[in-house]
C-alpha cells in the first residue's frame, strides 16, 4: 500500500521543527518515522526540543497515532526535552491528549507552543 501524508524538517537552532501535511495511514507514518530519526541521529545537539506543526487534515488511524506516540518516547530517550505539537481542530487535541507524556503538550496556537518551549 502506498504511504499517505507529507512531512518536513528542519533546525532552528536546538529546535527541531516538523511540519506535516495530510492524514496519514500506518506506511505514511512508517516513511514519516524514519525520516524524522535519521534527521534527529544526524545533528549535534546533545539537548534539543521538538516543535510540530500539524495542518488540518493531520491524523490517522489509531495504529497510525501510536507510531507516533512512540516517536514521542523515542525522541525523549534521544536527548529531546520537550515536544509542542500546533494542532488545528479539536478532534485533533482530543485524540493526541489521551496518553501522552507528561514531556508533551498540545496547542492550538503557535506562539503558546513556542513560549512553553522556551520557558
Amino acid at each position: 500500500m502506498k504511504g499517505h501524508g507529507h512531512v518536513s524538517f528542519k533546525w532552528q537552532d536546538n529546535m527541531f521543527i516538523v511540519e506535516t501535511n495530510g492524514a496519514f495511514n500506518e506506511e505514511g507514518v512508517k516513511v514519516a518515522v524514519q525520516a524524522y530519526q535519521k534527521r534527529v541521529l544526524s545533528n549535534s545537539y546533545q539537548n534539543w526540543c521538538s516543535l510540530e506543526l500539524w495542518d488540518d487534515e493531520a491524523l490517522g488511524s489509531p495504529e497510525a497515532l501510536a507510531m507516533i506516540k512512540q516517536l514521542w518516547r523515542w525522541s525523549l530517550e534521544n536527548g529531546c526535552k520537550t515536544i509542542a505539537v500546533v494542532v488545528k481542530n479539536s478532534l485533533q487535541m482530543n485524540v493526541m491528549e489521551k496518553n501522552k507524556p507528561e514531556q508533551v503538550n498540545i496547542f492550538r496556537h503557535q506562539v503558546d507552543a513556542l513560549a512553553w518551549l522556551r520557558k
